[in-house]
Order: structure tokens, then sequence, then C-alpha cells
């Protein structure tokens, strides 16, 4: 340290004040972009993937209406159709709210699934009711015991693989975010060790 206790005292104060300024500004700077892809990540999670479940569960939750309301058309003689048509009416209003909640991430989503095994319901149900209308009751409650709870299983089961790929996708969002924030921590500790540091060495310096 010779050479520099030869230096002016005001250059050495404004060496110093350099320094510090320009690790301060470091620091700023890094916590601004750590913040901005906290943000990011926060917001793939609060307004993507959180969004797709909830949607998904409503989806779930409407269908069991419609497959119960399903079997009391087929137990009424046809009585109950238009009970069931107005359920699936508030089914398909909830697949379209997760159609909008999946945006640009359809694909790999298992919306696909969903709009498959939908069409195959739909198909089941048709045949249903065309049974109720006929009078064979018989025929109808055969179907609607097997190949008609078929399809409305694969329903149900098309969306819980939604709602599990959708979780998937939490569980990777949330590990991104955890992983962002300790980053940064750590890349914030870092520096205000180093700028802590050369502070110091300028004082011993001074001395």
């Amino acid at each position: 340290m010779p050479r520099l206790r030869n230096v002016r005292l005001s250059v050495k104060l404004g060496l110093a004040f350099g320094v510090v300024l320009a690790l301060t500004a470091a620091i700023i700077a890094v916590d601004v972009r750590d913040i901005e892809r906290l943000e990011t990540a926060h917001k793939r999670v609060t307004q993507d993937v959180v969004p797709r479940i909830i949607a998904a569960q409503q989806a779930e939750a409407a269908f069991a209406d419609v497959h119960f309301a399903q079997t009391q058309m087929v137990l009424t003689d046809g009585a109950e159709r238009e009970d069931e048509m107005a359920d699936l009416k508030v089914f398909e209003a909830a697949v379209a709210t997760l159609r909008k909640a999946v945006r640009g991430a359809a694909e790999g989503s298992g919306l696909a699934n969903v709009d498959a095994a939908y069409d195959t319901f739909k198909t089941m149900d048709g045949k249903l009711f065309a049974a109720v209308q006929r009078g064979d009751r018989r025929g109808a409650t055969e179907l609607v015991a097997s190949s008609a709870d078929d399809a409305a299983d694969g329903v149900t089961s098309a969306i819980e693989g939604y709602i599990a790929v959708a979780n998937a996708d939490r569980a990777k969002a949330d590990a991104r975010f955890h992983s962002l924030e300790s980053q940064a921590t750590r890349m914030s500790l870092t520096l205000g060790v180093v700028a802590l540091l050369v502070a110091l060495f300028f004082v011993l310096a001074l001395g």
C-alpha cells in the first residue's frame, strides 16, 4: 500500500467513492434484473398455470352434473332431458373457459383428449336418448350402465389428465421461481460482500 499512501487524499477518496458507487450500481442493476425475472416466473404461476387448474376443476364439477342428469333422464323416460341439456351447456361453457386458459399452450396440455372424449360422450348420449325416445327403456338402461357410462368416465379421465399436466407445469414453474429467488439472494449477498470488502480496503488504505 505504500504507493497508494503517496496519492493525495482527495484522489483516494474519489477513487474509493467511484468504486463503491460502481458496485452499488451493479447491485441495483442485478436486483432490477432479478425482480423482473421473478415477476415473470410469478406471472407464469398465477396468470397461466393456476387459471388452467381452476378451469379444469370447474369443468370436472360441471360434467359430474351432466353425468347425473343423463342417468336421471333415462330413469324418467326422457322427462329430465331438458335439465341434462342445460347441464351440458354449463359444461361446454366451462370447456370454453378451459380453452381460453390454455391459450397458445394447447399442444400437450391434454385439451385434445378432453375434446375427443366429449365427442365420444355426445355420440353415446345421442344413441341413449334415441333409445329413450323409442320407448326402449331396457336398452337405454343397459346402455347408460355400460357404453354411455364408459364414455362419461372417459371425459372425467381426460379432464383429470389435463389437471395432472397443469399440476406438473405448476411444479416446474414453482421450482423455476424458487431457483431464481435463490440466485437473486446469492448474487445480492455476493455483491454486497464485495462492496463491503472494497470499502474496508480503502478505509485501511486511507489510514
